[in-house]
């Protein structure tokens, strides 16, 4: 996982979070107090394509494109639905998340936030393409790493094989740095980190992914 940053609000012209989503869905929950997450209006799925635009087409917590057509994006509420009603049609709570960690995630508390989360927690081990915790962690959020990366089932076989496949296209079959970078922004930040980009890409850093990531 990378740190992203929260992006903003979508409004009109193009989609109004409020009038869409927020206000219809509060009124919905003030009227029916007792309905069970089950049968809450999911409005949050209008908000889609401005989440998807919003980043990137990122996964926040597997850090690889999604692509549209495969109807492999979802909308993560990062507090649970079943947790806290208050934030259900909270742009705020909203991560843009393919649907195997979205899953994998459900109600749990344990998986780390990807909106501010700090760059360099998760390592990449090129060798085997699993991640790992950072050398130097203090305790706390050494469990931390540890916990989402189990929960969320990082190094499972088809983790490794998606990251392999993404790293072989840029290594060896003639990605750009720019498009690796799209598809893939994770490895691509670990391997400018790690000093393992082509030459001629001497000019990709860390930095300047966190600037694309942000943009």
């Amino acid at each position: 996982m990378i740190g992203i940053n929260l992006r903003p609000e979508p409004k009109a012209p193009i989609f109004d979070f409020d009038t869409h989503v927020r206000a219809p869905g509060n009124a919905w929950l003030a009227a029916n107090p007792k309905a069970p997450a089950t049968k809450i209006p999911t409005l949050w799925r209008d908000a889609m394509p401005s989440l998807r635009a919003a980043y990137k087409g990122v996964c926040a917590y597997f850090c690889c494109y999604v692509m549209p057509a495969t109807g492999g994006g979802s909308t993560d509420h990062f507090v649970p639905k079943s947790k806290a009603r208050s934030v259900i049609y909270e742009w705020n709570n909203y991560r843009f998340a393919c649907t195997r960690m979205n899953a994998r995630k459900r109600d749990a508390r344990d998986v780390m936030d990807p909106i501010g989360l700090a760059d360099g927690l998760f390592v990449l081990a090129f060798n085997t393409m699993r991640v790992k915790p950072a050398a130097g962690l203090t305790a706390p959020v050494l469990k931390n790493v540890k916990e989402t990366i189990k929960r969320l089932k990082l190094n499972s076989h088809e983790c490794t094989s998606e990251r392999q496949g993404h790293w072989d296209n840029y290594d060896k079959h003639g990605l750009s740095a720019a498009r690796f970078i799209e598809f893939a922004p994770f490895i691509a930040m670990e391997a400018a980190r790690q000093g393992r980009l082509k030459p001629a890409d001497h000019a990709v850093t860390v930095a300047s992914i966190r600037s694309w990531l942000d943009s």
